[in-house]
Parts: C-alpha cells; structure tokens; sequence
C-alpha cells in the first residue's frame, strides 16, 4: 500500500468514527453494492454493565468501543472493532476491510434508507433483528417494541408513503 493509499484510508477511517459518534445507531443495515450483492451489517456498542441492574458484563474490549459485524443468514461474523481511542481490530483480510469501509461510508450517509432496507429485505427490525409480523411494523421497519426507541421511523414512513 503507498503513502497515499494510506493516508486516504486514515482519513476515512476518523470520518467513520466521527459519524459513528455524531448520530448512526446501534442496528441493522443492508447496503447494495455493486451488481446485485447485498451486504447486511451490524453495528453495536459495547456496553459492560446491564441496563437495567447495573450489573458488570465481561468484554475484552472497552465500553463505548463499536463492533461491525456481517450477517450471513441467521450468523453473525465480527469483522472490526473500533476502540473509544481511534484505533481499529480487524478480524478479516484486507479486500473485506474495502468493502466495509465503504458499506459503512453509505450507513453513515444515509442510515435511516439503509436500516429500512435490511427490514425490508429481510422481513426483520432493523433494530433488533427480531422477525416483523405485522403490516404496520413492516411499513416502519422496526418491531412494537424498537419504534419505542426510534419513534423517527413514523416520519420517514410517512415520507415514503408520499412518495
């Protein structure tokens, strides 16, 4: 890799982590690339202590740190970990390394299309992932329980149903 390269691949690296901090959600996401290849994708922070009792949770890796996974079926693959400090761990070669920089530079522009996607392709939340069985939650694209905690959903879909 030249100099270049890599200082390209750095700057795009601290762009993620700022956007990721300015407002993309913990979720579920489902980007296009090229052809007709779809990339379904998690994102997750990690949260050491239990919502509701406080309790510590085990991680080997810091609280606030997020986790980009790829599902494949009904699995999830951990691909990278971007650390509270900048630094990233990779957990797959190089060329899946480009492919996810550039899955999660299309999140980051437009994650609210991107979760409605991966709701709509796969019939699941795009926050939890849990199976959506109803009309109005498949319209929205998250479950009874997850519109709780994005109550933005109702303007989008409203939105898209003008359209």
């Amino acid at each position: 890799m030249n100099t270049e390269s890599f200082t390209e691949l750095r700057e795009k690296k601290q762009e993620m982590i700022q956007a990721l901090r300015d407002g993309v959600p913990d979720g579920y996401y489902a980007i296009e690339r090229k052809g007709s290849d779809i990339s379904f994708i998690r994102i997750t922070t990690i949260k050491n202590r239990r919502k509701k009792t406080g309790e510590i949770i085990y991680s080997q890796y810091p609280e606030g740190s997020w986790k980009i996974q790829t599902k494949h079926g009904d699995s999830l693959i951990l691909r990278i970990v971007i650390l509270p400090n900048g630094r990233w761990r990779y957990f797959c070669h190089s060329g899946v390394v480009q492919d996810l920089l550039s899955d999660l530079m299309a999140i980051v522009a437009n994650w609210q299309d991107a979760t409605q996607r991966y709701a709509s392709e796969l019939g699941k939340c795009g926050r939890c992932s849990a199976d959506l069985t109803d009309a109005e939650s498949r319209r929205l694209g998250v479950g009874p329980e997850c519109v709780k905690h994005w109550p933005w959903v109702y303007d989008l879909a409203e939105l898209r149903d003008e359209m």
